[in-house]
C-alpha cells in the first residue's frame, strides 16, 4: 500500500513536468533574468505550485501511516527526481531508463521512511 501512494505522487510528478505547459514556463524562466519582475512573477509561481503539491498530497501519505517532516521530505523527494529527469533526459529516456530509476528511488524512499504504523 505504501508503494502504491509512493508510486502515485511519482507518476503525477512525472505527468506535471512532461505537459507542454512546463516546457513553456522552463523557457520563460531561463530566458529572463532572476530578479526582473518576470523572473519574479515565475519564481512565486513555481513555489505556488510546491507549495499546493504538497498540500495535496501530505494528507494522503499521513494518512498511510507517515510522519509529516518524512512525508514532505518524499514529497519534495519524488517531484524533484521527476522534474531532474524530465529536464535531463531525452523522450527515448523517459520510455525506457527513467522507469528504472523513479523505482529504486521508491523503493529506497519505502526503506528509508517506513509509514509509522508499517
Amino acid at each position: 500500500m505504501a508503494e502504491d501512494i509512493l508510486l502515485a505522487i511519482s507518476n503525477s510528478a512525472q505527468r506535471f513536468y512532461a505537459s507542454p505547459e512546463f516546457v513553456i514556463y522552463l523557457d520563460i524562466f531561463l530566458s529572463v533574468r532572476h530578479h526582473a519582475l518576470l523572473g519574479d512573477a515565475a519564481v512565486r509561481l513555481l513555489q505556488s505550485q510546491r507549495t499546493t503539491t504538497e498540500a495535496l498530497w501530505l494528507p494522503h501519505l499521513t494518512q498511510q501511516g507517515y510522519a509529516m517532516d518524512h512525508a514532505l521530505l518524499i514529497i519534495r523527494a519524488l517531484w524533484g527526481l521527476a522534474r531532474g529527469l524530465a529536464i535531463s533526459s531525452s523522450a527515448e529516456q523517459r520510455h525506457s531508463g527513467n522507469p528504472k530509476t523513479v523505482d529504486f528511488v521508491v523503493h529506497a524512499l519505502q526503506s528509508t521512511y517506513p509509514p509509522v504504523n508499517a
